[in-house]
């Protein structure tokens, strides 16, 4: 089986547990632990789809901290910076993302630390995301010099991970509690 298909195999699982699981609500414990989390001013978050940790409590909980989320154009992610009355749109893919309108777009040279999102990592720091490689081409960007944090539920967490060259590591992967149970 080729890495493409074995990717694909592990998404449809991942997936299928993740609408079996149908967590949202998270305790930010272990994140918050993380030195890099104290020292960091700069971060990126995400928008959850379902069943992807929701980290937007963040932005009420340490309103000292500049947060930014991705908006997909031209198959690349950019980088807009949060503010309270931020609108938000939701794209072809069932995303919600910054309003360009409204929004101001960063440099990705900002961004401290990085959460990002994925179906399944494992403890080398591979990540297996939707398909996209959205994730992927924006962390190989000249001049990314975040951490990254791949966010997990612990169900998320397998052996290996299939891996190409373009497959961006993850620096550290935070295991989030559900609050759910």
């Amino acid at each position: 089986m080729s890495i493409a298909e074995e990717k694909q195999v592990l998404r449809t699982r991942m997936k299928l547990l993740m609408e079996e699981k149908n967590e949202s609500s998270c305790s930010l414990s272990s994140l918050l632990k993380l030195t890099a989390w104290a020292d960091a001013s700069s971060l990126l978050l995400y928008a959850p789809l379902p069943g992807e940790a929701d980290l937007r409590k963040l932005l009420v909980l340490f309103p000292e901290k500049k947060f930014s989320f991705p908006r997909i154009r031209k198959k690349q992610l950019h980088l807009y910076e949060w503010f309270s009355q931020a609108p938000w749109i939701t794209n072809s893919y069932g995303l919600e993302e910054p309003d360009s309108e409204y929004w101001r777009e960063i440099p990705l040279t900002q961004i401290d630390l990085a959460m990002i999102p994925g179906l399944a990592f494992d403890w080398r720091g591979g990540r297996l995301g939707r398909g996209g490689g959205f994730y992927d081409r924006l962390l190989s960007q000249p001049g990314w010099h975040a951490l990254n944090i791949g966010v997990a539920w612990p169900w998320q967490i397998v052996n290996a991970i299939p891996r190409n060259e373009q497959d961006v590591l993850m620096d550290v992967i935070v295991t989030l509690s559900s609050e759910n149970h």
